[in-house]
């Protein structure tokens, strides 16, 4: 930018900031207006953006269909069961009986389950979810906004910002049943108190902090990694001025000569094999497959790595901090991090006891198979969601097999060229720098263990290999969710970006800002609307709490399945308040499914309920009978549609005179 250009635009951003801050009565009542008239616009967006849910609060859930969108019925309906003050919430009898299950790993959602047994107590736990979708879609922008905001003092600005982290596809991708992901209006708050606290160094901004950071653990625990790395790169990036060097090295001809060598090795092997199909050779005892070229391109790359770092040198360089802001911010990382463990302690403590007693679940960690990433040419496919043009866009991600959810990475084409204006003009430096950083950190994170280009699997090693080996951030699995922050920078840039235009007119601001809810549009959603078998309304009658058995059993946490589970089964359990044999919770210990496998009543039936299972010797009907009665299992569903011919002779003969209610899937039975 020219000395001069930049002087006004330093200039301009100096008047508003001056404009914003003025203390006169009637400028603040007027800004206040103006922030109600926004309050008012994201409002109404958001019900546009979720259209037509507003319409069947009681009577539809966003989805396809029953499958993780019932799960987080279920939460709210555990909360009001136990009571939101009761320490048992953090574990469950009413599933996996006779086990019981720990929720601590859970997607329990206890933020949102804390909303639907206090102030949404007076609705039923469906209008209370959608409820509750809906004011995370208002509370993702309107806290975008307040971020971006405190950061450029423009509301045009801030609007935008709204706009694009509100309205992101991440967001609409999620909207068809991950509600946990969704509450993230937690990000900004968390990063706003935690961007005042650094700037302005005061302890009461620090406090809030801490407090914000805990209601992020309260509500997703994806969020609760993304906002300490992202605090940490900001603090990093901020105070200790980090800048990226790039130096020439000497000359080493030889060295880099053999380099390149191995590499044009490498590339002949990986062509010969994939023309030729490969071969396995024999050295001496030992058998090498040369019949993928995963490897070769693997070391392929690492030689051309290695070709570039014999030429240059990288670095990261950090000026030196004044001790006594290094003390300021110590104090301030140290006040905040003592009021985030005072408040998460509900939550620590169960999940100290759970890694003492070996129940921690992490995903299995392989080199070569893992969650995968986006695509770069999701980056750039379009929005899969639009009313217009989402059709095709979908037709040709599922060509590259790139996922309908996880893998949605559109940016908008208005947000990104703001963005770059943000990142080239904005006048304060430090700022622009750390959004900047921002945005290329976790866009890296969310590309996951291998850089993936049009659905091939380029086997270059990206850093998110290295984060999956990481005892804690392992859990958070899915790359692809990074993309929550990669929209959130991308928001505030463009903030920054719009925030330095002319102030002439303000009807260039508010194009660009329906041009970005136009290209973010994903109105209709999808909506399921729910039908609950009479059955289960049967047994709610029945008054008492005895234990379901539903058939075919199964078994499901976020790692895999063993047997049948019916999908709409957490939902159906709000509705019979009964406890249930089996059933989904995110992280099963081994311990529980080997226990299932092996028992001598329930392991036959979970064998015998997978889908694709050969023929399972099962109890006979007498001892059937009797092996519920020791179990203390009270009731039998059986669902004729999925249930086996054996599976449903058995219960017949067992259970036949017993029969208390039947619809048109499913049957009821008591065990007398």
């Amino acid at each position: 930018m020219k000395p001069r250009a930049q002087a006004r635009s330093v200039r301009h951003f100096d008047d508003e900031r001056s404009q914003a801050e003025k203390s006169s009565s009637g400028c603040l009542v007027s800004e206040r207006a103006r922030h109600l008239e926004v309050v008012a616009l994201l409002c109404l967006v958001a019900v546009a953006q979720t259209w037509p849910l507003v319409r069947h609060l009681g009577t539809a859930l966003p989805g396809t269909g029953p499958g993780d969108n019932v799960n987080f019925v279920w939460n709210l309906w555990w909360m009001r069961h136990v009571g939101w003050n009761s320490s048992s919430f953090f574990h469950t009898d009413y599933l996996l009986w006779p086990f019981g299950a720990s929720l601590v790993l859970h997607t329990h959602t206890i933020l949102n389950g804390l909303a639907a047994a206090t102030i949404l107590n007076r609705l039923s736990v469906v209008e209370a979810q959608n409820v509750l979708v809906l004011a995370s879609v208002f509370l993702n922008a309107m806290s975008a906004y307040a971020l971006a905001y405190d950061v450029t003092r423009n509301r045009a600005g801030s609007v935008m910002a709204a706009t694009i982290f509100g309205g992101a596809p991440y967001f609409a991708a999620h909207l068809e049943g991950h509600f946990n992901l969704m509450v993230g209006w937690v990000i900004p708050v968390w990063l706003l108190f935690a961007r005042r606290a650094a700037n302005g160094r005061r302890m009461r901004d620090a406090v809030l902090a801490g407090a914000a950071l805990a209601l992020v653990a309260y509500a997703d625990y994806y969020y609760l990694i993304f906002s300490i790395a992202a605090a940490a790169c900001l603090l990093i990036i901020t105070h200790g001025r980090v800048r990226l060097v790039c130096e020439r090295r000497p000359s080493r001809k030889v060295l880099s000569v053999i380099v390149w060598l191995l590499a044009a090795l490498f590339a002949l092997l990986i062509g010969w094999i994939h023309f030729s199909g490969g071969t396995t050779l024999r050295v001496g005892g030992l058998g090498v497959s040369l019949l993928g070229t995963f490897n070769p391109r693997i070391a392929l790359w690492a030689t051309m790595i290695a070709a570039v770092l014999l030429r240059w040198r990288f670095s990261l360089r950090a000026d030196r901090v004044e001790a006594s802001l290094g003390r300021a911010d110590a104090r301030l990382v140290l006040a905040a991090g003592a009021v985030f463990c005072a408040a998460a302690i509900p939550l620590v403590a169960p999940a100290a006891r759970i890694i003492g007693s070996g129940d921690y679940v992490g995903p299995a960690t392989y080199f070569r198979s893992a969650s995968p990433g986006i695509d770069v040419v999701a980056l750039v496919e379009g929005n899969p969601r639009h009313p217009l043009v989402g059709r095709y866009v979908r037709q040709f991600a599922d060509r590259l097999h790139i996922d309908p959810i996880e893998g949605v990475g559109w940016l908008g084409i208005v947000p990104v060229v703001l963005a770059w204006f943000g990142w080239r003009r904005w006048p304060a430096t430090a700022e622009r720098r750390a959004w900047g950083w921002l945005f290329g950190v976790f866009l890296v994170w969310a590309l996951g263990p291998f850089l993936t280009v049009w659905g091939w699997n380029t086997a270059l090693v990206l850093p998110q290999t290295a984060l999956r080996y990481l005892p804690i951030v392992s859990n958070a699995r899915v790359p692809g969710r990074a993309m929550v922050m990669v929209y959130l920078s991308l928001a505030i840039l463009s903030a920054m970006g719009l925030a330095t235009r002319s102030s002439r007119s303000r009807w260039p601001a508010w194009t660009l800002i329906v041009l970005t809810i136009v290209d973010y549009a994903g109105a209709p959603i999808p909506l399921w609307s729910i039908d609950v078998p009479s059955v289960y309304q049967a047994l709610r009658a029945r008054g008492d709490q005895g234990v379901l058995l539903e058939l075919p059993m199964g078994i499901r946490d976020g790692f895999g399945s063993r047997g049948s589970m019916d999908p709409g089964s957490p939902l159906f359990q709000t509705i019979h308040q009964h406890p249930v044999v089996g059933g989904f919770v995110a992280r099963i210990p081994e311990r529980v499914t080997t226990a299932y496998l092996d028992d001598s009543l329930f392991g036959p039936l979970l064998r015998a309920s997978e889908p694709s299972t050969q023929a399972v010797a099962l109890p006979a009907p007498g001892a059937f009978h009797d092996d519920l009665r020791a179990k203390g299992i009270r009731y039998v569903i059986l669902r004729r549609s999925a249930a086996p011919t054996s599976m449903t002779r058995l219960v017949e003969e067992a259970l036949g005179p017993s029969l208390l209610a039947r619809d048109a899937e499913r049957d009821l039975f008591e065990v007398r």
